[in-house]
C-alpha cells in the first residue's frame, strides 16, 4: 500500500490501542509512534541511494517486512521515542511500535507485489492479491474517522465503527473477488491444454472487479484482462522468443537477478544493424488500457523492464533496466 494509507493504519491503530484515562502526552505520543512505525518497514527505499534499481527492486520488502524480524525492528522507534519524549513505559512504547510494523505488513501482503514475510529464513515472497497496490477505497474508508473529528462531527465513534465494518466488508470483498477469478483463470488454462508452471489473479487499479489474470508455460505467458462477472474471457498469448542469443541471455547473471523476482517474465527479441536487443518483462504489472481510459488516466508504461544490449558478434555491450544502466 502506499505510504498515505500505512499513516492513516498507524493512525486508527492509535485511536483502538488507546487507554481512555491516557493523558493528552500519552496519546500524543503513541499516535505519532504508531504512525511512523507504520511507514518504518519502507525504510528500506534508502537502499536505491546506494546501489542500482534493480538491486533496491530485488530487495524490497526483505528484512523490513519480515513478521521474524518485527520485533527486533521495533525496538528502534520504541528506543528513540522512549530517549526523547516524556512517556518512559518502554514496553507498552515496543508493544506500539511492533503494531505498527506489523499492520504495514500486513496491509502490504494484501498487495501484488509480493513480501518476504519470512526473511532472513527464506527470500520467498508471499502475497494474498487481494487489493492494487494503491486503493482509493481503503484510504478514504481509514480516513472518514479522521476528517470527522476534523470538522468536530457528532458520534465519531460510530463514526469509527461504521468505517471499520466497511472497510473489513470491503477486504472481503477483493478476497472473494480474487477467489473468483482465480478460479477463472485456472479454468482458461484447464481448457487450453497447456503445460501450467503458475498462474495467478491480480487486481487492476481502482477496481476490485477488474483483473489481470496470467498463465505462465514453457512457452510464455497466457494473459487475460477480466471481469469475475465475465461469460467470455479474450486469452493473449507472449510468446518466449528463442535461439542462440535467448539462450545465452538467460545465463547472464544480471538475468538471474531479474528472473529471482519476476512472478511471470515474457522474454521478446528486436534486431537492427547494431545488434540485437533481448527484453525481459514482468507481465504481472500489466494494466488494461480500459480501465485508465474509463477513468480518464493517460496510457500505462510497464515497470520493471530488463534489457540486454548485444554486439552484432553476440557480445554483451549493456544491460539497462528501466531504460537506465545497471552493472552486468
Amino acid at each position: 500500500m502506499d505510504n498515505v494509507t500505512h499513516s492513516l493504519t498507524g493512525a486508527l491503530a492509535a485511536t483502538l490501542l488507546q487507554r481512555p484515562s491516557a493523558s493528552t502526552s500519552e496519546r500524543r505520543t503513541l499516535l505519532w509512534l504508531l504512525v511512523v512505525s507504520a511507514n518504518l518497514p519502507d525504510l528500506d527505499v534508502v537502499l536505491q541511494l546506494f546501489t542500482d534499481r534493480l538491486t533496491y527492486i530485488i530487495h524490497h520488502r526483505g528484512i523490513t517486512h519480515s513478521l521474524l524480524f518485527a520485533p527486533v525492528f521495533a525496538l528502534v522507534p520504541a528506543l528513540v521515542f522512549f530517549s526523547a519524549g516524556k512517556f518512559k513505559r518502554f514496553g507498552v512504547l515496543w508493544s506500539a511500535a511492533l503494531v505498527g510494523i506489523v499492520v504495514h505488513i500486513l496491509f502490504d501482503l494484501i498487495t501484488p507485489f509480493g513480501t518476504m514475510i519470512v526473511a532472513p529464513l527464506s527470500q520467498k515472497r508471499f502475497a494474498l492479491d487481494w487489493m492494487f497496490i494503491i486503493d482509493p477505497v481503503v484510504t478514504l474508508l481509514l480516513a472518514l474517522p479522521f476528517v470527522a473529528r476534523i470538522w468536530a462531527i457528532r458520534r465519531q465513534a460510530m463514526l469509527f465503527r461504521v468505517a471499520g465494518a466497511l472497510l473489513i466488508l470491503y477486504l472481503a470483498a477483493g478476497a472473494l473477488a480474487h477467489h473468483l477469478a482465480l478460479q477463472k483463470v485456472e479454468s482458461v488454462a484447464r481448457s487450453a491444454s497447456v503445460r501450467v508452471l503458475a498462474s495467478s489473479a491480480l487486481p487492476q487499479p481502482l477496481s476490485i472487479f477488474s483483473w489481470n489474470g496470467l498463465i505462465q508455460t514453457p512457452r510464455g505467458v497466457h494473459r487475460m484482462f477480466f471481469s469475475p462477472f465475465d461469460d467470455t474471457v479474450r486469452v493473449q498469448e507472449f510468446k518466449n522468443e528463442k535461439g542462440k542469443l535467448v539462450d545465452a541471455v538467460l545465463h547472464e547473471q544480471v538475468v538471474q537477478r531479474y528472473l529471482s523476482f519476476a512472478r511471470h517474465p515474457w522474454i521478446s527479441l528486436s534486431r537492427n544493424e547494431e545488434g540485437g536487443v533481448v527484453e525481459i518483462q514482468d507481465l504481472q504489472f500489466s494494466v488494461d488500457e480500459r480501465v485508465l481510459a474509463r477513468f480518464g488516466l493517460p496510457a500505462w508504461q510497464p515497470p520493471f523492464r530488463l534489457q540486454l544490449v548485444y554486439a552484432p558478434d553476440g557480445t554483451l555491450t549493456r544491460a539497462l533496466f528501466d531504460g537506465k544502466q545497471i552493472p552486468r
